[in-house]
């Protein structure tokens, strides 16, 4: 059976040392949207 996006969005998981490294290139990424973008994974995956 297919997921539906909400149980796939509550499945979404990332390392303790991939979510170090995506925090650290939000800190250091000027360009807005991307710091963004990366902002949004990192809340998705908490």
């Amino acid at each position: 059976e297919r997921k539906g996006i909400m149980s796939a969005m509550l499945d979404y998981s990332r390392s303790r040392e991939q979510l170090d490294e995506l925090r650290a290139a939000h800190r250091r990424t000027r360009d807005k949207r991307k710091a963004d973008r990366i902002k949004a994974v990192v809340a998705l995956a908490t």
